[in-house]
């Protein structure tokens, strides 16, 4: 839109320098003007090319703003969609992983998020965007959408609850060996989780899972983690086994509560 006025300016200024040269070049006196008039004519006819060049850097300007405007703008509009595609895909993952949990409870487990995990002295604690208003209770199970135990609902309010975390040092649960009959007490120790009450002569090796046993407050079955060292030169009936948990704050993203 800014061209047209500007190529019109520079139209108008070179036609009237060429009717004053065509006039004056018309006579001998036309002649003698021209020839005492060149010299003042050039700073003008240089000024004029001047002008039209800043005019048009000027207006060049103009349109490199404009142009980068719009690709912010689209930029704006490609990370937009990008955060919803990937929404969508955690949606989807989250859903398509939850599919296997429901199936092996009664009751319907309860979606929610995470949006805060903090430790309070030596315990570990989350907050979830659910609470009583969802039918959410004190002692639910909240898990991952893979299985793992993620903690223990420990104080639930209008919208939302505050969840004991595997690894703080209230929390405790009966737990076994995967594919063994070995089973033991999940706790926190001074050097992280340990599987406790484990005898010497059972045989516990590194990259064992660890999952709850059952017998307690927790349903069988959810992954806590796996073996990570075992220790059987301690002066006790007991080896320490040290396990990995599979889920490790601080965490964020979707869980499920399964309400007891």
């Amino acid at each position: 839109m800014v061209r047209k006025p500007r190529i019109l300016l520079t139209v108008i200024l070179l036609a009237a320098i060429a009717a004053v040269d065509v006039w004056f070049a018309g006579g001998r006196a036309g002649h003698w003007v021209a020839d005492h008039t060149g010299p003042m004519l050039r700073p003008a006819v240089a000024a004029i090319g001047y002008v039209h060049s800043w005019t048009g850097a000027f207006f060049s300007r103009g349109d490199l703003a404009a142009e980068n405007l719009r690709l912010r703008t689209e930029m704006d509009e490609l990370r937009a969609a990008a955060a919803d595609v990937d929404v969508l895909r955690h949606e989807l993952e989250f859903t398509r992983a939850a599919t296997g949990i429901r199936e092996r409870f009664t009751g319907d487990p309860i979606a929610a998020g995470i949006f805060s995990w903090y430790r309070a002295g030596s315990a570990v604690l989350a907050t979830i965007n659910r609470g009583e208003a969802d039918g959410i209770a004190v002692g639910d199970v909240v898990i991952s959408a893979t299985g793992s135990l993620v903690g223990v609902v420990r104080e639930v309010y209008g919208n939302h609850a505050i969840v004991t975390i595997l690894g703080d040092p209230n929390l405790q649960a009966a737990a076994r060996i995967m594919g063994k009959g070995i089973a033991g007490l999940i706790r926190t120790g001074e050097d992280g989780l340990v599987l406790d009450l484990v005898q010497k002569e059972e045989l516990v090796e590194e990259g064992d899972i660890v999952l709850t046993g059952g017998n307690d407050h927790f349903p069988a079955g959810l992954i806590i983690g796996t073996v990570r060292s075992v220790d059987a030169r301690q002066q006790t009936l007991f080896s320490i086994v040290r396990v990995q948990p599979s889920v490790v704050p601080p965490l964020s993203g979707s869980v499920l509560v399964l309400r007891l």
